[in-house]
């Protein structure tokens, strides 16, 4: 969460913060001033929506487009499919000196349909008319499950769950199957750059890319791991048996995508 919240160092103090009543007050007054902003500024806003599996990436996608933007910013984080924004789910803004406004919607784990039926809904009733674009974030296949599996909440239920083992799978394939489409924009967290640039921004305010260097101190608390090795940290499970479960049978598709194996 932020604004408040963010000045919290210590994440349990964060999440007793979060908790309170007056912490839930403050939500709403803030919600009202931010939902009232857009409405004034409408004609000047822009919404890029962001998909991805969670810890693929998509906070560090976010903060590339935050702070390349030279518009005024307003992340919604963790966005429940088919409903209109709310920020009880997290928040993260940077004011500039302008009447243009960009708007990053954060989903994740959602299948791609869902996801671009929960696109459709905000602008036909939220913010109707208001031009947006499509991102879906995609990462490695190993590096992803190994970050999935190092989540002590999400391990539990991968390890004791068979059908949230296959649905894990089941969204890594769903999301990389959209790769090469060109009507979709996928973007890999290994080649950020390389993927964003071929998309024209400039209508989102974007001229020119600034990829963020915060890698550490990335939104909801930083990155699960204590390095900055994201491309071999497949290596912590590689005879762990609920990872290698995780990415059986996805091995080619990942292959023709990134080249890892």
């Amino acid at each position: 969460m932020q604004d408040i919240s963010k000045k919290f160092k210590f994440f349990k103090l964060r999440k007793r913060l979060w908790r309170s009543k007056p912490y839930a007050i403050y939500l709403q007054f803030y919600g009202a001033f931010l939902t009232w902003f857009i409405r004034i500024n409408k004609s000047h806003t822009r919404i890029i929506f962001i998909n991805g599996m969670r810890r693929s990436g998509n906070h560090y996608l976010m903060k590339t487009l935050m702070d390349s933007a030279s518009a005024t910013v307003i992340f919604y984080n963790n966005q429940r499919p088919r409903h209109n924004l709310d920020i009880r789910d997290g928040l993260q803004t940077k004011y500039r000196l302008s009447r243009n406004i960009l708007i990053l919607v954060g989903y994740e784990d959602l299948l791609v349909k869902d996801y671009y039926e929960s696109c459709e809904f905000i602008n036909q009733t939220h913010l109707k008319g208001v031009g947006y674009q499509k991102l879906l974030v995609v990462r490695d296949l190993r590096n992803v499950m190994a970050s999935r599996l190092n989540h002590a909440h999400m391990a539990m239920h991968l390890k004791r769950n068979v059908k949230i083992l296959e649905h894990t799978k089941t969204l890594w394939k769903d999301h990389h199957n959209c790769f090469g489409d060109t009507e979709n924009h996928v973007i890999r967290y290994n080649f950020l750059i390389e993927d964003l640039s071929p998309i024209d921004l400039s209508l989102f305010y974007i001229i020119k890319l600034k990829e963020s260097k915060k890698v550490l101190n990335r939104y909801g608390g930083g990155s699960s791991f204590n390095n900055e090795h994201f491309h071999s940290r497949y290596l912590k499970f590689k005879d762990d048996k609920t990872y290698l479960s995780l990415i059986y049978g996805l091995e080619l598709q990942d292959e023709k995508i990134y080249g890892t194996w």
